[in-house]
């Protein structure tokens, strides 16, 4: 229950959902700051859910600084400059993942975690190993099968068997209460139709992300692609 809360507490950092800034540092620091308050712990005995979810959010945070640009516009994981990229944070989580496996045990944190790091050893987009990402994503699966966890897996799926393959899986999801009004689950759908130069169904995926996106910096996001598609409609 400690491990969950203090999860919730670095996502709503990571991805905040009211304010102006998409990213919350402070929050995310303070989330870290407490799981390696736990880690060192000497009334811990099984700790290898600790160092999971530690690597989890180091992992994540150290490709902060590429996430936005000087005005505060998102910037996606495939522009993002890697350079900016902290390797020193990022080495702390490569370590505390290697750390996590000296038990057998095999944990939401530890799925989550090894995806990002797939993210991370990327030295480009393009060379991002999708497919061992899907992998963990089926195994994430066999554990939490969430609406949300299927959203994700449907981009790794799109890069590894294609975009019209996703879109299939997302239909099957569509009318899950919690992505009823979850601007992600409909900016990820016109992605997948982007792809497929679907542009008018594209532009309805991305007004109704544009009506459902709580940040001002998502919206601003979603309109350039929403102009882009209007430009390329024949």
């Amino acid at each position: 229950s400690v491990l969950e809360t203090i999860y919730l507490l670095f996502n709503e950092g990571y991805s905040a959902s009211s304010g102006k800034d998409l990213i919350r540092f402070e929050v995310c620091e303070e989330a870290i700051r407490l799981t390696e308050m736990i880690v060192v712990h000497s009334a811990i005995q099984h700790k290898s859910n600790v160092y999971a979810l530690l690597a989890l959010m180091q992992l994540n945070a150290s490709r902060f600084k590429a996430r936005q640009d000087a005005s505060g516009n998102i910037i996606t994981l495939e522009k993002q400059d890697r350079s900016l990229w902290d390797s020193s944070l990022m080495e702390k989580g490569f370590s505390n993942l290697e750390e996590s496996a000296s038990e057998k045990l095999i944990s939401i944190y530890h799925i989550l975690a090894s995806i990002s790091a797939c993210h991370c050893s990327a030295i480009t987009y393009k060379a991002t190993n999708w497919k061992s990402i899907l992998a963990l994503y089926d195994r994430l699966i066999q554990i939490d099968n969430s609406p949300v966890i299927l959203l994700n897996r449907a981009v790794a799926l799109s890069k590894v068997r294609g975009p019209e393959k996703a879109i299939t899986e997302l239909e099957q999801i569509r009318d899950a209460a919690s992505l009823k009004n979850y601007h992600l689950f409909y900016s990820t759908l016109a992605e997948f139709h982007i792809e497929l130069n679907q542009f008018s169904d594209a532009i309805k995926a991305i007004e109704t992300a544009i009506e459902l996106a709580p940040l001002q910096n998502e919206k601003v996001l979603l309109q350039r692609k929403l102009t882009f598609c209007k430009e390329n409609i024949v």
